[in-house]
C-alpha cells in the first residue's frame, strides 16, 4: 500500500490531466488506485504497462465524459433570449460537466463561436439566389459569408450577452449565481419533454432518398446557362464526377455506421411499438421531413456540380450516398429485430431528467372543491 507522499503516486497523478476535470475525483482517483495496487513492491517508477493503462483509461474517460453535440449546442443556444424547448437546462447526467465548465473563463469563448446550422441554411439560400450573378465567385464568397456570420454573432455575444447567458444557465440548472449547486432541499428532479418526436429512422431515410433524386435535377435545370451563352461552358472530365460519387458513397456508409454506433442494443429507446411512427399520419410526417432533407442535399449537390462545371453524372452522388445509408440501416434493423427510432441513434433527444429549483416549478393544481349541496 502506497502513501500520499510516495513518488509513485505523484507520478501516477500526472496522468490525471488526461481525464475530464469533472471526472477526475471519481474515475481518475479510481484508475490511479487500481494501477498503484498492481505496481510490484520496491519499484522506483511506474512500469510502462501501468503508464499505458492510465493513458488508455484517461482517453476512454475523455471520450465518455464529453457530452453529445446536441447538449453542447443546447448550452450555446441558451445565449438567445427567444430560445425555447428545454431552455438552458442540461440533462441530469451532464450537470457536473456544466458546473465544471462554468468555472472556466474560456467556456464563453467556446460557446460564442459555435457553428449554428441556421447560418449554414442562410448561406445555401443566398447562394441559390445569387448564383446567376456571382458565377464561380460564389465558391469563395459563400464560405466567407458563413465565417463572417459566426464571428460577428460571437463578438456580439461576448460584448453584450455573456453575463445574461451565464445567469440563465445557472438559474435553469439549480445553481447559484457563482455556479455552485444549491442545497438539495431547494431542488427537484423532473422529466422534460423530448426535443424531437421519436420518428422511424427507416421511413425518414427513404423519404430523404426520394428527395435527393428530385432535388439534384431541379438544381441542374434551374441553373442551366442560357442558350446564347458565349463562350460555351467548359466541362471537367467525367472522372471528376466519378470521384464525387465515390466520396458520397463512402460518406453515406460512414455516417450510417457512426449513428448506429450510438444504439444501445440491450435497451431500446422504443419499447412501445406505437411510439416510433405513431399513427399512420405521423409516418407521412416522417417521410415528408426526409423528403425536405433529401431535397436540400440533392439541390446542394446539383448546385455545386453546375457551378463547378462537372459532368451530369454528379447528380447521382447524393441519391447514391443516401441509398447506402438506407441499406445499412435496413440491415441493422433486421439483425436487431425491431425498428430504429430517432431516440435510439440520438439518446439525448429522448425525455431527460433535469434539475430545477423548487421556486421555478409551477404550483400544484388546487384540490377539487366539494360540490355544493
Amino acid at each position: 500500500m502506497v502513501t500520499v507522499a510516495d513518488p509513485l503516486e505523484r507520478e501516477a497523478r500526472k496522468y490525471l490531466r488526461l481525464f475530464p476535470e469533472w471526472m477526475r475525483e471519481v474515475r481518475g482517483e479510481e484508475a490511479v488506485g487500481l494501477v498503484l495496487d498492481q505496481v510490484p513492491a520496491g519499484a522506483s517508477s511506474l512500469p510502462w504497462r501501468s503508464k499505458a493503462d492510465l493513458v488508455r483509461a484517461g482517453l476512454h474517460a475523455r471520450r465518455r465524459g464529453t457530452p453529445p453535440w446536441r447538449v453542447r449546442q443546447q448550452v450555446a443556444q441558451a445565449r438567445s433570449a427567444n430560445w425555447n424547448g428545454r431552455g438552458a437546462a442540461v440533462p441530469l447526467a451532464w450537470r457536473p460537466w456544466l458546473i465544471t465548465m462554468l468555472r472556466r473563463r474560456s467556456f464563453p469563448w467556446r460557446c460564442a463561436f459555435r457553428i449554428d446550422p441556421n447560418d449554414l441554411y442562410s448561406v445555401i439560400i443566398l447562394s441559390a439566389l445569387y448564383v446567376g450573378d456571382a458565377g464561380g465567385a460564389i465558391l469563395w464568397w459563400a464560405p466567407l459569408t458563413f465565417v463572417a456570420l459566426i464571428v460577428l454573432r460571437g463578438i456580439w455575444f461576448l460584448v453584450f450577452g455573456h453575463r445574461r447567458w451565464r445567469a440563465r444557465l445557472a438559474a435553469t440548472n439549480g445553481l447559484d449565481p457563482v455556479g455552485r449547486p444549491l442545497p438539495p432541499n431547494e431542488l427537484a428532479v423532473v422529466w422534460v419533454k423530448p426535443t424531437m418526436p421519436n420518428r422511424l429512422v427507416g421511413a425518414y431515410a427513404r423519404g430523404a432518398l426520394v428527395g435527393a433524386l428530385v432535388g439534384g435535377p431541379v438544381a441542374w435545370r434551374v441553373l442551366a446557362p442560357p442558350a446564347d451563352h458565349h463562350p460555351p461552358v467548359p466541362a471537367h472530365p467525367a472522372s471528376w464526377s466519378l470521384a464525387v460519387v465515390a466520396v458520397a458513397l463512402v460518406a453515406g456508409w460512414c455516417a450510417a455506421n457512426l449513428l448506429l454506433g450510438r444504439v444501445d442494443e440491450g435497451r431500446g429507446a422504443v419499447d412501445d411499438p406505437n411510439v416510433p411512427g405513431g399513427p399512420h399520419g405521423e409516418r407521412w410526417v416522417t417521410v415528408a421531413s426526409g423528403l425536405i432533407l433529401g431535397g436540400v442535399l440533392g439541390f446542394a449537390g446539383g448546385l455545386v456540380g453546375r457551378i463547378a462545371w462537372l459532368d451530369p453524372f454528379v447528380l447521382a452522388a447524393a441519391p447514391l450516398g443516401v441509398a447506402v445509408a438506407v441499406l445499412v440501416f435496413r440491415r441493422y434493423e433486421r439483425r436487431l429485430g425491431r425498428p430504429l427510432g430517432v431516440w435510439d441513434i440520438c439518446p439525448d433527444t429522448a425525455p431527460q431528467r433535469v434539475v430545477r429549483r423548487l421556486d421555478d416549478l409551477p404550483s400544484p393544481p388546487p384540490p377539487d372543491l366539494p360540490a355544493p349541496s
